[in-house]
């Protein structure tokens, strides 16, 4: 194959493949009109992601959140729950719920230590225990033989 022949082949290739993406490019572009966006903002997105402009993601969410807003097009039949913000909701709720989990855990702390600290100082309490996070562990329950064996067979697997 002489190289006019390899270059005329891989020009070929090269039309087919442009070819191919202009295709793809028409198929996407007639989905996103199908289901509510403009042509122009299609061809906008496209000159968009042509230049590099970096603007590409804010047309498109724009064109989206208006297609969502136009009783004619299909994305006008998502649910308002996917698209809109009750999820600012959710978020302010689960935040709240997790500051009031904290201090309310914040108080008990704070009541925990209290007591403790009594319990300390009178001399009456002095033999009971009050493990900590750190010793916890080390304070041993005996287990009856049954349990014992249950526990060994666990450990054994």
């Amino acid at each position: 194959m002489t190289k006019l022949a390899r270059f005329q082949h891989q020009l070929a290739r090269g039309m087919d493949h442009i070819q191919k993406l202009e295709s793809r490019f028409q198929r996407l572009a007639g989905l996103l009109v199908d289901i509510g966006i403009p042509y122009f903002t299609v061809q906008r997105i496209s000159d968009a992601l042509d230049s590099d402009l970096g603007t590409t993601d804010r047309i498109l969410v724009d064109a989206i959140d208006d297609a969502i807003h136009d009783p004619e097009a299909l994305l006008s039949s998502l649910k308002p729950e996917v698209i809109s913000h009750p999820v600012l909701g959710q978020y302010q709720s689960a935040l709240h719920m997790t500051l009031s989990v904290r201090r309310k855990v914040r108080a008990q702390k704070k009541v925990s230590k209290f007591w403790k600290r009594l319990a300390q100082e009178d001399d009456r309490y002095a033999d009971i225990v009050t493990p900590s996070s750190s010793n916890i562990s080390s304070v041993r329950e005996p287990l009856t033989p049954a349990r014992q064996h249950a526990v060994d067979s666990l450990i054994a697997r």
